[in-house]
């Protein structure tokens, strides 16, 4: 019955929290014993403290969202995936939080850093769905921000006005340099 559930949401990783909400359980206590039983049957595999995954493979965006909130995947991870530079970081995620801090899983490091809380909560050019992440554009925005200066090797398909646009959420500086670059 439970299992049936994970599977039709077609996501991934699970904060005990999104069990309880999802198996429609009022008891928290009785929550950590339904799930205790599923990582017993194999049926989820413990990840990182209170998270969960369904099955051996995962998606790692998704579960940078999990690990820390609030948060979304931006920076060189969204930037190597869009075509945007081409330095290839191997197994980091990277991802803006209201911290800096670097976690170790498995083989994968997630790296967060910190950015302001009014730029971090503006839903603008940030993606919304299975995992929270940026657009390229908000990507571009997120690393001028932290990096002044930063090169970025391939700009063809950032669409240049939508660049502009969201750069005003962020400081004088920030603008400036996306001018520059557009």
């Amino acid at each position: 019955m439970y299992l049936k559930k994970l599977v039709k949401t077609n996501k991934t990783v699970f904060t005990i929290t999104d069990l309880q909400q999802l198996f429609d359980l009022d008891d928290k206590n009785y929550t950590r014993v339904v799930i205790s039983r599923m990582v017993k049957k194999g049926e989820l595999k413990r990840v990182y403290s209170g998270i969960y995954a369904y099955g051996a493979k995962y998606d790692y965006w998704e579960l940078a969202n999990r690990i820390k909130t609030p948060s979304y995947v931006s920076l060189e991870s969204v930037l190597v995936k869009s075509g945007i530079i081409f330095q290839d970081y191997g197994q980091m995620i990277f991802s803006v939080s209201d911290n800096t801090v670097v976690k170790t899983i498995s083989d994968r490091e997630f790296h967060y850093q910190q950015i302001k809380n009014e730029i971090l909560s503006n839903p603008i050019g940030v993606e919304f769905g299975q995992v929270m992440q940026a657009s390229p554009e908000r990507a571009i925005c997120d690393r001028l921000y932290l990096t002044p200066g930063y090169y970025f090797d391939n700009l063809e398909s950032i669409n240049k006005s939508k660049l502009i646009d969201l750069a005003k959420i962020y400081n004088k500086r920030v603008y400036q340099e996306v001018e520059n670059l557009c």
